[in-house]
């Protein structure tokens, strides 16, 4: 096992990582988008249908 990474390593590990974290984001973001083309109950409506305590 290496005991240290050479700083060509450090920054391809860095580039790969946040190549790594852009795909994740972009996926996130994929599915929030498509969350929002699904219908569901709305929100206002239950807020204003719970009665004051």
């Amino acid at each position: 096992m290496k005991e240290s990474m050479t700083e060509r390593e450090i920054i391809e590990r860095k580039i790969f990582l946040k190549r790594q974290l852009i795909e994740i984001t972009e996926e996130e973001i994929e599915q929030l988008e498509k969350s929002l083309n699904v219908p569901s109950f709305a929100q206002e409506k239950a807020v204003d249908s719970v009665p004051a305590i």
